[in-house]
């Protein structure tokens, strides 16, 4: 399988990349400046930066009317240490020609639901869930 660095286009965020590589099937790599978001901090591309910190990063999305529930959000954030992940490598689990670090599902609860079943007994110690 061929890896190509990135695709013709602008950035997109760590999410959209994921969306990305399920619907065109490609395989591809990113970098912490190919990240148009914050999956860099929660992966530990980069530190978190003050701006972020302090809930002011975000507010211009209009999601939440101040800056303390977006400070809020980054307080909480689970974050890997800075310098864990240089590169993520995507590619659809199908044609995966590698063998991952990491398998990321994007599936609805029923799925995961069957998914953990399936696998949960084998891989119990190495699932983390997100709630």
């Amino acid at each position: 399988m061929e890896i190509t660095k990135n695709y013709e286009g602008d950035k997109l965020a760590f999410c959209q990349y994921l969306k990305y590589a399920q619907d065109t099937q490609k395989h591809f790599y990113i970098t912490s400046a190919d990240d148009a978001c914050y999956g860099k901090l929660a992966l530990g591309m980069e530190e978190i930066q003050p701006v972020t910190a302090s809930g002011e990063a975000g507010k211009d999305f209009g999601v939440f009317k101040t800056q303390m529930p977006n400070r809020l959000l980054y307080k909480d954030l689970p974050l890997l240490p800075k310098g864990t992940i240089r590169y993520v490598e995507y590619a659809p689990a199908v044609s995966c020609d590698f063998n991952p670090d990491l398998l990321l599902f994007v599936c609805t609860t029923e799925e995961s639901d069957s998914l953990v079943y399936e696998v949960g007994e084998t891989y119990k110690d190495d699932i983390i869930h997100f709630s």
